[in-house]
């Protein structure tokens, strides 16, 4: 079983890995839909590239503007990103294969995450829960 140290890390490692394709990138990519301009993909590059040398960075800056907000005490970030992810809009977190047996895996990893994205909605239901649960477990 993993101490409470290595759960510590590895939610902030999550943190890190998911905050920029699960929060800021959707956004840059709807604004690029909706006004054909390029300022949303030189946004997004600026991101990766800054993402690349400082690990975290897009966490501590969405982090820093719920707290700008005044409102980071009532958003739990990782019940938010496991929401985000579950949503399946993030495209940036698709397998490039196309053999046959990649697809079942990109199939599968996305049934995953819608499943796991109504966890935080169900878990103080326990019987919901535990449902959710065996229904992971038999698939």
């Amino acid at each position: 079983m993993a101490s409470p140290d290595e759960l510590d890390a590895a939610q902030h490692k999550l943190m890190v890995d998911m905050t920029f394709p699960c929060v800021v990138n959707p956004i840059l990519r709807e604004l690029e839909d909706k006004n054909h301009s390029t300022t949303p993909t030189l946004i997004r590059e600026s991101f990766e590239e800054v993402e690349a040398f400082y690990p975290g960075f897009t966490e501590f800056f969405v982090r820093g503007l719920l707290t700008k907000a005044r409102i980071d005490d009532r958003i739990d970030m990782p019940e938010a990103i496991l929401k985000l992810e579950g949503s399946g809009e993030q495209k940036d977190v698709l397998l490039r294969r196309h053999e046959s047996v990649f697809r079942n895996l990109q199939h599968r990893a996305d049934s995953l995450k819608l499943i796991l994205g109504r966890i935080p909605d169900e878990i103080s239901d326990r019987k919901k829960f535990l449902d959710t649960i065996k229904y992971c477990t038999l698939r």
